[in-house]
C-alpha cells in the first residue's frame, strides 16, 4: 500500500489542462447532490489537488473541493457565508479526507473542517501527501493528525485503484467499506 506523493499527484496532472479539466469537473459536480468525499485541503495545493480530484473520480468517487463546486467562496477570508456554504456542503458529504501537505499548516480553513466534520459525522481520516514517490508507506500523524485513520491507495485483485484506511498496520478497510460501516480486514 502506498501514500500519496506531490510527485505521482504531479505525474498525473500531465495528462490534463487544469483550466480545462476545472471547468469540465465544475459542470459534473454542481449537478451533484450528494458527495463521499469532502477533501479538506491548503489552497496552495490546488495544483496537485486538481489531480487527486481527477484520480478519485476515476475511482467512481464523488468528491466535493470548494474552489471546483462553489467557485465564487473566497478561500483568502474567514467569513459567515463562506462557513454556513461549507457547513451545507459538509452536510452533503459521507467522510473528510483531510489533505496533509507542507502547506497544510498555514489554512485558515482546515482545523475547521475537520474539527466541524468529526464532531457532526466522526468519519474522518487523514489524507497524508509525501514529497516523492515510495518514500513511505505509513503515516503517524503529528499531535492531534495521529488520532485518525489515514489513506493509502493499492490496486485490489482485479488491477483496479483502490483508497484503503488503515486503522493501523494490520487493520484496513477499502474506503467504500469504511464509509458503510463494515469491519476491517486484518493482515
Amino acid at each position: 500500500m502506498t501514500l500519496f506523493s506531490r510527485e505521482y499527484l504531479q505525474k498525473q496532472r500531465r495528462y490534463f489542462d487544469m483550466k480545462k479539466e476545472a471547468s469540465i469537473m465544475e459542470d459534473a459536480v454542481r449537478s451533484k447532490s450528494e458527495f463521499d468525499i469532502f477533501l479538506s485541503h491548503s489552497y496552495q495545493d490546488r495544483d496537485i489537488i486538481g489531480a487527486l480530484f481527477k484520480v478519485m473520480e476515476e475511482m467512481h468517487f464523488k468528491i466535493y473541493v470548494d474552489w471546483i463546486v462553489d467557485t465564487e467562496l473566497d478561500r483568502a477570508n474567514v467569513t459567515a457565508a463562506t462557513a454556513h456554504r461549507l457547513k451545507q456542503r459538509m452536510n452533503l458529504c459521507k467522510c473528510l479526507l483531510f489533505a496533509t501537505s507542507e502547506n497544510q499548516p498555514k489554512s485558515k480553513w482546515m482545523p475547521w473542517e475537520l474539527g466541524y466534520f468529526d464532531g457532526m459525522k466522526e468519519k474522518v481520516a487523514i489524507l497524508p501527501i509525501v514529497e516523492k514517490e515510495n518514500s513511505q508507506n505509513r503515516y503517524s500523524g503529528q499531535e492531534y493528525l495521529g488520532l485518525y485513520p489515514y489513506v493509502v491507495f493499492q490496486k485490489d485483485t482485479e488491477g483496479n485503484d483502490r483508497l484503503w484506511i488503515c486503522t493501523d498496520e494490520r487493520n484496513y478497510f477499502e474506503l467504500r467499506q469504511w464509509l458503510s460501516g463494515k469491519l476491517p480486514t486484518i493482515h
